[in-house]
Formats: C-alpha cells, structure tokens, sequence
C-alpha cells in the first residue's frame, strides 16, 4: 500500500530548491503543473507542465532536462507548443510566446519572449499555416517570424489556416471568414490543413465545429465548402476540442478521449476511439504508439498488439494535477476539487492524487473587517473596495479582478485574476498595497497560517504557500 501511495503522490511536481520574490511578498512553497500541450520532433516529446517545458525521450518518456519558461514561478501556464524547422514557441495563455531554439542534440534554449503587448494580441493558440508559425488569440493573428498581424478581428479567434483559393482563412465565435474582405464562408471552430501527401484532394482544409458537448469534424474544400455533408464529416463525442494532423490521419482530443480519424478524397472515417477523460493533446511516436496529455497527466498508449504487447494498453502514465476550484481546508491541508478528481495538498508538502471523496469547499469570503478597516465585493465592477473607519472609501485601493479576501495579522490578503495582492497600514498609518505577487489565476481560495503566511489555490492548477517579506513592524 505505501508503495502505491508513494507513486501516486506527486513528487515530481515539487518546485523546491528555490523560492520565488515578488514586491513584498516570496513564494516559500509551490506545487502544480497542468499537462496541455505536447510535441514530437525527432527523437524527443516535448511536453508543457505548468510554467516549465520537459524534453523527455520518446519511446520511454524518460526526462532528459527541463526549462523554465517563466521568469517568476507561476506566473503563467504553458497552453499550447508548436516545432517548426528547428524552433520550438512555448504559448504562455494570454501572456506571451517564448521561442526556444532546438540545438542538434534536440536540446532547447530560449531565444525570445513576444509578450501580449508587442504581438498586439492577447495569444491564445499556436500553429503553422503553410511555412507560417503563428499565434492567435484575442483581436486576431500575428506572424511569430516577423510579428506582422495577419488577421484582426474584435474577438476571439480560434482557428487560421491558408486556402489554395481564398488565401487566409480564419475561424471566430463559431463562423469562418476570409482573411483579406472578411466575407462570411461557413461555420467552425477549429481549422487545420491536411499534409500535401494526405490522401485527399489538394488544398482540402479540415474544420472542426464545438457542438457542447459534441464535436463535429469534416472535410472543407479551398473554396470553403464542406467536401461531402454525409461522408465528409464525424461527430464525436465531448467538446474542447484539439486538431493535429499526421498525413492522412486527423488525431482528435475532446474532454471525452481520443479519436484517431483516416482521410479519404471526399470521406472522413472513424478507425479509434481512445478512452482517456480530459484529453487535451496527442503526437505520434510511432506507427502503434501515441503520446497523450491532459487532466491526468502524460502517458504512453500502444494502439494494436506488437512484439512489445497487447493493444489497447496505456503505458508509462504520469500523473500531474489539472484545474482547482475552492476546497476544504484543515491545519495540516486543503482537500481540492480538480478537473479529474480529489486531490490534497498538505501545506509545504507534496499532492496526492488518490482521494476519491467528494468535497464540501469552505465558504468564499468576499467582505473582511480588521482594525476599523472594511473591505467588499462589488459586485457589477468585480473590484474589492476598501473603506476607513468612516466607512469612505480609500481612494487608489480598488483591487480588480478579486475572487476571495482573509484577514491576516491586521491586513487584508486578496485572491485575484492573476495573483495575490496584500493592502494594510503603512508605517505612517495610512492604508497602503503592501505587497503582491503574480501567480497564474484566477486565486480561488486563501488559508492563512500560523507564521503569517497564507496557503493558496489557484484555478490555473497551483497550490502553495506565500509569505510576506514587507516591514512586519507595520503589522504591530
């Protein structure tokens, strides 16, 4: 039985050798890492975990080194990669991409760091139209080889690929355009092109459209048609879909599993169904082995029966944490509500993933008094207001996008979008920011402690512990 609870208690996922600092406040303890990208390229996975990029061996997906893609741990969470001619780009969500540059030995360095600002976007996605890495998100397209944007758009778009007869095509809120006069072609959500050798005619797109918990895949002619209404297209069960293509096979992860599709001129053909929950992206190791990730982790699956063993078999699995909610907190811990299950985190400890129980989250304070200070939720603007003894509002100390409060030795620590953010009285006695961190959000739960310090949970799959580094005197 220890054997067992020791494999499934997540070590790996320890961030340990070194704190991080931010203004007035140090991340003493961390622990996380969602799986939601991965890459096969030569001889090496690359696999996102978290804020860090693992290069792990293919065939035994045995790690080799791993890189730190943040400058601040946690600050972000690695969503999405791409490998093109010898560049890997690391998607930080609604941050920045990181090029890293593939040495001969497969090895990655970091080159570059485009964040949202420069791009002129807010990235979402990855991927490579024709010879074109490029990224897309919030308010259109931008080329990664030189930033130029291709595609603008007031929202989300979720979908770009280049059409033999329409050039620049692009997907957003569910319909598809074209790039250069935005003429309204048909409906869908994801798009991806079809390898020259796929067996299919040439320039034929494949499209994807988000159904809830349905997803519909099809074949897409250049001119933006579907090939055959019938035969042309599969719907497949879940949603949060992701499209990856292998010659003339369309690998597809839903929430529901994997689906591995085969494409003929004017057909599209179910041959796999693969049940992994929560699967957000697969690669091809070879002919009968695929590399999975999503909520659960990483692992190996060997398709059909080989000299290696029987089919249908998932191999090599690591855990790794997936998305938090607000859960229920002890002395010694927080039992935490994930995407694909239970887990505990004892604070500056390590998880464990084999709780099973349901959870009863603690109450979300959202209002807090301490020493004649208030604060609240408003609730139209979403912003944390605090008030003098008065009960006037101080000026300069909305605190935007907060989720949760606690009052800790006579200040108010607040849970936001992206981080932490601690106000309380200044040396002069005035009410002050007195600290903050930016952690990858949103902060859904704050457990102080006995040091002064506050527990953390984060939506974006982080937990630890924060404590604070400003003048404690003003706290006295």
């Amino acid at each position: 039985m220890r054997t067992f609870r020791d494999t499934i208690t997540v070590l790996f996922l320890l961030i340990f050798s070194s704190a991080s600092f931010a203004d007035g406040l140090n991340l003493r303890h961390f622990v996380g890492g969602v799986t939601r990208s991965l890459e096969i390229e030569g001889k090496y996975w690359y696999q996102s975990v978290g804020d860090r990029l693992f290069v792990l061996q293919k065939n035994s997906g045995k790690k080799v080194m791993e890189v730190q893609l943040t400058t601040q741990r946690g600050a972000a969470v690695c969503t999405d990669l791409i490998v093109y001619n010898g560049t890997l780009w690391a998607l930080l969500d609604g941050k920045s991409v990181v090029e890293l540059s593939i040495s001969s030995n497969g090895m990655p360095t970091i080159v570059s760091k485009m964040v949202a600002r420069d791009l002129g976007i807010v990235p979402r996605q990855l991927d490579v139209i024709s010879d074109w890495p490029v990224v897309f998100g919030d308010g259109g397209a931008v080329r990664l080889s030189d930033g130029r944007k291709i595609v603008s758009f007031d929202g989300t778009v979720t979908g770009v690929a280049l059409s033999l007869d329409r050039g620049i095509v692009y997907a957003a809120q569910r319909r598809m355009y074209e790039g250069g006069t935005n003429e309204f072609l048909g409906s869908a959500t994801l798009l991806a092109e079809l390898n020259q050798d796929a067996n299919a005619d040439p320039g034929t797109l494949v499209f994807a459209r988000d159904l809830g918990d349905r997803t519909e895949v099809g074949l897409m002619t250049p001119e933006g048609r579907d090939v055959d209404a019938f035969q042309g297209t599969v719907t497949l069960a879940g949603g949060s879909a992701s499209l990856n293509i292998d010659g003339s096979r369309v690998l597809v992860c839903t929430d529901r599993g994997v689906y591995i599709l085969g494409v003929a001129p004017r057909e599209l053909r179910l041959l796999k169904t693969i049940d992994v929950a929560g699967a957000t992206d697969v690669g091809v190791i070879g002919s009968n082995y695929l590399a999975i990730c999503g909520n659960r982790g990483r692992e190996i699956y060997r398709i059909s029966v080989d000299r290696g063993g029987e089919g249908n078999t998932h191999l090599r699995k690591v855990a790794a944490t997936a998305a938090m909610s607000r859960g229920n907190a002890d002395r010694i811990g927080i039992e935490i509500p994930t995407e694909s299950g239970v887990m505990r985190y004892n604070y500056d400890g390590g998880i464990d993933l084999s709780m099973s129980q349901s959870v009863l989250p603690d109450p979300n304070p959202t209002d807090a008094v301490v020493l004649g200070w208030s604060t609240s939720l408003h609730e139209s603007t979403n912003q944390m207001t605090v008030r003098d003894a008065t009960g006037n509002v101080v000026q300069g100390l909305g605190v935007a996008s907060a989720s949760t409060v606690v009052s800790i030795g006579g200040n108010f620590w607040f849970g936001t979008e992206d981080g932490i953010v601690v106000c309380g009285p200044n040396e002069s006695g005035t009410m002050d920011v007195l600290g903050s961190i930016s952690i990858a959000g949103p902060v859904v739960q704050l457990v102080p402690q006995l040091d002064g310090s506050a527990a953390f949970v984060s939506e974006a799959g982080f937990v630890g512990v924060v404590t604070p580094t400003y003048d404690v005197a003003w706290e006295q």
